[in-house]
């Protein structure tokens, strides 16, 4: 199955890979095709510019280094997509339940889109 990786998994991956989970890293390093979303690469530049998130080098620079090197494609964000994620069944309600496990609606019908 392709994997889409949300921001954490990416930068978890990139940077701190022995904090993803045993399933988490499976699925990645197991996966035919990896992905991230433009969303992904928008929250990274707009946290480093704000110093929230330290990188080695500019998001400019790092960004497609690191998925060339992941071998990660990125995937555009349709507005389908995002229609889509509004009407699946809500699987987290508060921000602390969010985990690095590609559970978001958004992140479930982007799933099912590379499932297709």
């Amino acid at each position: 199955m392709n994997c889409l990786l949300d921001t954490c998994a990416l930068l978890w991956l990139a940077l701190e890979p022995k904090r993803l989970s045993a399933p988490a890293a499976r699925a990645i390093n197991t996966a035919p095709r990896r992905f991230v979303s433009f969303v992904t690469i928008w929250e990274i530049t707009l946290k480093n510019s704000i110093d929230k998130l330290p990188l080695p080098e500019i998001p400019r620079l790092w960004i497609p280094r690191r998925l060339d090197f992941f071998q990660i494609e990125i995937l555009p964000l349709l507005p389908e997509s995002i229609f889509l994620s509004g009407e699946l069944p809500q699987i987290h309600r508060r921000s602390e339940e969010h985990t690095s496990e590609l559970q978001s609606p958004c992140n479930l019908v982007c799933r099912l889109l590379l499932e297709k």
